[in-house]
């Protein structure tokens, strides 16, 4: 058996939970044992939402998969050992998150005729500028983002054949 990488490029299109375009409904009515919303989240397919009369929500396009320089400073980042010897500590660093979505970030959709909206600015190392992933993480927008990405990158393996089985 191998595993093919079939979908690998390109962004996924995401509406965090906190978005004011979506109807309240999105988080009460089910669909498949699920709220809408949680459906939306495990297939990103924005059929399962609906949305305030004449709103539309704002989309964060993240990277499906990140390059191999950026997985490995993530991966750097998770975990650090600090004291010496048999007072050696393992702690596991939560800033990994924040980091995984400033590279993956590549774009923000804003709603038209919207104003004082998020816009898009990367950084001098090409992803996404430090102060609106601060701004973004200060929101709690990040951890969204982030689990969401997750969340969908898991499931994808079956249940959207991002890796199909041969």
């Amino acid at each position: 058996m191998a595993f093919l990488l079939t979908d690998t490029k390109g962004s996924l299109k995401v509406i965090i939970s906190r978005d004011s375009a979506l109807d309240p409904s999105c988080f009460s009515e089910e669909v498949d044992g699920k709220t809408a919303f949680e459906k939306y989240t495990s297939t990103l397919d924005e059929k399962f939402l609906k949305f305030r009369e004449g709103k539309e929500p704002t989309r964060f396009h993240l990277r499906k998969v990140l390059d191999y320089k950026s997985q490995l400073h993530i991966r750097n980042m998770q975990i650090s050992i600090e004291g010496t010897g048999k007072k050696m500590v393992q702690k596991v660093n939560f800033n990994f998150m924040v980091e995984e979505v400033r590279r993956s970030l590549v774009d923000i959709e804003n709603p038209p005729g919207v104003s004082n909206v998020l816009e898009y600015k990367k950084a001098a190392d090409s992803y996404a500028n430090e102060d609106l992933i601060s701004f973004l993480d200060q929101l709690g927008v990040v951890q969204e983002l982030y689990n969401i990405r997750l969340n969908f990158l898991n499931q994808a393996g079956e249940d959207l054949d991002l890796v199909k089985k041969n």
